[in-house]
Formats: structure tokens, sequence, C-alpha cells
């Protein structure tokens, strides 16, 4: 029913008592707090203010005195000239608005080495000089600063420039000990006073405004309140309608949605829930205890909602996939009984909120994803197969070229030329080359790219297995980074790295001890750097290298070919350095 105020006797009465008395109370509270808590604070921050300000000024003033001091120990001015100088800076130092306020200077005895506004005073003994009242304010000055070294000390003084006009002062003063000086300036408190009262004016006439204002208000709340109550009750029916507009919004949901409240009891259960479950909203609606739970895993535990609204973390490592965004939870989830099991769900909590922005209870909806996820198993089954099969693959060709390697050791073992066992060895050394790339791969779980650097490490301590007997005092190294190459460029590049350091074990150090070095760069620009070198005797000058090609060298410059690399030899001062630069891809 409307609200109506003929229904209702006391409805003025309460309205205007609802009205006018927080308004007279508010009124009363701020008068007292303005002038006996406002005012007084306000006067002792602006003296803390002022005292703040001259006391860094004065502090300014001093480091200044210190710069030129240390000037004096430099041996750059002496120290009349720097007791002049600093003088004469603070002499010009103003400040305040008007550009009146000063700093001064006088010794310990006291005397007055500098007063910008009474300069009949400088050089003069001022012991005796006295104030309004009496007090010597000089020798105060000196006193403070023997006993603390700086301080605060009151007294009366001239207004700025102006002799005839003697006002209360408070000074700060701070001692420069290398020089004996005593350095301060001062706020005249009379000023502090009348700002106050010119503050309690405006605030007076302030709240002689408000009070019209407030009184203008009040009446006018008055006549509104009864209007506002008519609009409260109209506002409860549409917040009735708009509560029932959003269950049917949840109720007509695809995906499967329930809510609870903070108390963690059912306030939501839409149709398709009770589809997805079998239990119809009314036998969900108000349960609590993680009753929700048990058509999803057959007992009460904890669901996403509950990670929302409690501080609870213990389950969570149940979810295989859970993510975190903002104030959301989204998982993934596997329910053992729902729909005869295997059933698979993606879960996604948020929380709610009441009107205030407070936690008011969480909100979770599931969709069903079992067919993505038997997909997904079906496609990491059948990856997992590629793999084994590629494995195996690699397997065989190792093994293969194992085989290929033992024959060619047998029929070396039969040879009667040290020729043809120095060919049946390179041969076995190459086969073997290309065997590590597959044995690599095989141990990878990459099979498009192999890592250059362990290749090369492996490949190095296999050719110091082979020819240790020969060459016993020669050892080899390898420096390498995270650069690999496709299964297309390993072999060839094998291959050459088989040749290079075959050479090297052969030819660089003959009958003497040494260490070949391998060194794998990714320079950056998507090229890679391989660089072979031994410190042994160095390659032949060109034109006798290129008189007896070898097989190896041949089979070099076709592979760099090959691969589009550019190969080249260095011969510093001792021993060879091979450098191929080679494309990445």
């Amino acid at each position: 029913m409307p609200f109506n105020v003929r229904h209702d006797q006391h409805a003025w009465l309460r309205i205007v008592l609802r009205v006018a008395l927080p308004a007279g109370l508010t009124i009363v509270l701020f008068l007292v707090a303005f002038f006996l808590i406002t005012i007084p604070s306000i006067e002792r921050e602006m003296m803390e203010s002022r005292k703040d300000s001259i006391r860094e000024i004065t502090q300014i003033a001093c480091s200044l005195l210190a710069d030129y001091e240390r000037q004096v120990r430099e041996g750059v001015l002496t120290p009349s000239e720097a007791r002049r100088r600093a003088a004469n800076r603070i002499r010009s130092m103003r400040y305040g608005p008007e550009g009146k306020d000063y700093l001064w200077i006088n010794d310990m005895h006291p005397r007055i080495v500098m007063h910008p506004y009474r300069r009949d005073l400088e050089g003069t003994d001022v012991s005796g000089f006295v104030d309004e009242k009496g007090a010597r304010v000089f020798v105060e000055f000196a006193d403070t600063v023997r006993r603390n070294g700086s301080g605060y000390v009151s007294y009366y003084w001239q207004w700025k420039d102006d002799p005839s006009r003697k006002v209360a002062k408070l000074s700060y003063v701070q001692g420069f000990a290398p020089w004996d000086w005593v350095v301060g300036t001062g706020v005249y408190t009379d000023d502090v006073r009348e700002r106050l009262a010119a503050i309690t004016r405006d605030v007076r006439w302030a709240f002689v405004a408000i009070l019209l204002v407030i009184t203008s208000l009040s009446v006018y709340i008055i006549f509104q309140a009864i209007g506002r109550e008519r609009l409260r009750h109209r506002a409860e029916r549409a917040l009735e309608d708009s509560e029932q507009r959003l269950k049917n919004i949840i109720d007509f949901l695809p995906d499967a949605t329930f809510a609870i409240d903070g108390q963690g009891r059912v306030i939501t259960w839409n149709r398709a829930i009770e589809r997805m479950t079998g239990i119809p909203a009314a036998g969900m609606i108000g349960k609590g205890d993680m009753e929700y739970a048990i058509p999803f895993y057959g007992e009460k535990r904890p669901l996403l909602v509950d990670f929302i609204v409690g501080s609870r973390d213990d389950y969570l490592d149940t979810y295989p996939y859970l993510k975190r965004e903002e104030n959301r939870l989204i998982a993934e989830a596997e329910s053992p009984i729902l729909e005869g099991g295997g059933h698979y769900y993606l879960a996604t909590a948020s929380p709610l909120y009441d009107a205030d922005g407070n936690p008011a209870g969480a909100i979770e909806s599931l969709r069903d994803i079992t067919e993505r996820k038997l997909s997904e198993k079906r496609l990491a089954a059948a990856l997992e197969e590629k793999e084994i099969l590629l494995k195996e693959v690699h397997h065989r060709v190792k093994n293969n070229m194992q085989i290929i390697s033992s024959l060619l050791t047998l029929q070396d073992s039969k040879a009667g030329s040290a020729e043809l066992h120095r060919h049946f060895r390179e041969s076995i050394d190459r086969i073997h080359a290309m065997a590590l790339v597959h044995n690599q791969l095989y141990q990878s779980n990459d099979f498009a790219r192999i890592a250059l650097g362990e290749y090369a490490g492996s490949l190095a301590s296999r050719l110091s297995d082979v020819y240790r007997a020969e060459r016993p005092g020669v050892h080899t190294q390898v420096n390498s980074d995270s650069t690999s190459v496709t299964i297309n460029d390993a072999v060839p590049i094998g291959l050459i790295l088989n040749e290079l350091i075959t050479n090297a074990f052969k030819h660089a150090f003959p009958g003497e001890s040494g260490t070949i070095r391998i060194a794998v760069r990714d320079t950056g620009d998507g090229r890679c750097s391989m660089t072979v070198s031994d410190d042994g005797i160095g390659m032949p000058p060109d034109e006798e290298r290129t008189a007896g090609k070898t097989l190896g060298l041949v089979l070099i410059e076709a592979l760099v070919r090959q691969l589009g690399a550019r190969m080249n030899i260095f011969r510093p001062g001792r021993g060879t350095e091979i450098h191929v630069t080679l494309p990445l891809r």
C-alpha cells in the first residue's frame, strides 16, 4: 500500500525528528570541534610550520658558511675574505610574502657580525642589549647555541624594517663552530595570531551562511521525505521485479549454473543443472554444508564456489587444470559418477556482491567438455604413437649404420696395406658421425632439431678415444651455446666436424701434445658459427694444400656448398683455425 501521511498521525513528527535533530546536533558538534579543537590545532600547526621553515632557512645559511669554510681549507679564499663574502651573501638573502624577512649573524661574545636592518649595531658589543621586556636577546642567542648548538628563542624585536614598531618574535639560531658565529632568523607571532583571527571571522560568516542553508534544506527535506517514502516503496517493488528477472535469466542459461550465499547455502539452481544432475531446484535451494557437491562426487567436498567464498585451499590439487583470472576461478574437472562417470566439464566461479560492494556469495557455471577431452586424449595417444615410431626409426638407422661400421671394421682387419687401413678407418669415422646424429635424436624429445653443442661434444669425445693410442697428449675442448639445427642439416654438419677434428688429430700434432678446440655459437643474425682450431704445427700453404687435395678436404668443401655455408682458414702464430658460418633454418 503506498505511503499516505493521513494514515499516520505521527508521520510529521518522525520526519521532523529524523531530519532536524541530526542537523542541529551536527551544527553544535561543528561549533565545539571548531573552536575547542580545530582553532588551537591550526594555531599549533601554523607555529610548527613557521618553526620548521625558519629552522630550514637557518640550516641552509649554515650550509653556505660550510661551503666558504671548505674553500678556506682548500686555499681558495683567505679566512677574512671568506667571512666577508659569506656575511654579504647572507645579508642579501630575503624571503617571505613581502621579501623583507631576513637572517642576521652575531658571534659568541656576543657582537653583531651582520644585520640587514640594524647596520648601526654591526661590530658592536650587544651583550647588554635588551628588548621591550628586559630580555638580553643576543646573550640568550649565544647561550642557546652554547648549550644545545641550536634552538628557538622568544623575544621582542622591531617589525622587519620598521624600528618604531616592536612585536613578539620567535627565532631559530644555530651555531657555526669554525668561525664562532651564531646565525638566526625569526617569525613574528603576532602575524600568526592575526591570520587565526581572520580565519575565525571567515568561519563565523560561513557558519551563518551554512546555518541559513541548512535551515532551508531541512524544511525542503521534510516536505520531500513524504515523496521519498512513496518512492522507497516503489523501489522495493522494482527491486523485487529485478531480482525475479535476474532469476529468470539465470534459470534459462544454457550452461548448468548454481549460486550460494555467504553462508554456503544454495540460492539459485537453474534448469540446465537440473537436467545435468537430475535434482530439481526445489530439492536443492536452501541446502548448505556442500550438499551441492554430492551429485558430482558422491560426497560433500568443496567446489570452486567454496574457494571463492572461503579461504580454504584443500582439494585444489584435485583439478588437473586450474587458472585464476582476477577474482574468477576457471578449472577442468571430471565427475566420477555424473552420467555414469567419465564426464568432464569446465567450471567457472565468480564472486557475488551486494549493493554496497561487499562479498555476498559466489556463482558457478559448468559446461560439458566431455567430447573435447576425449578428442584431446585420442590426439595425445596418436602423438605418443608417432613419437615411438620416430624413435624406432632413428634407433634402426643407428643400428644399421653400426652394422655397416662393423662390416667395414671386419674388412679393415683383413686389409693388407696401411693406406687401405687408413681409408677404412676414415669411412668408419664418417659412418659413426652420421650414426651419432640418429643416436642424439633417439635420446631427444625433439625429433626435428638436434642440439649442436651436445653433438659436437659427443663427436669430439669419440674421436679422442679413437686417437688416444696415437696421440695420447692431444686433448679436446668444446665450448658451445644452446644452438640447434634441423635433422637435414645435422648430418652434413656432423661430417664437416668429423673431417676437421680428424684432420687435426692426424696432421696437427706429429709426435707432440696439444689441444683441439671446438666452438659453436649462434651469431644472432640467423646464422651459426663453428670453429675448429688447434695449437699444432699449422696447415701447409695454399699451393701445397690444393696440390694434394685429399678426400676429406673435397668432402668438406662439397658439404659447405650443400649447406650454403662459408668456410675461412686462418693461420695464427701457431696452429690453424677453420671457421664455418652457415645459415640456421
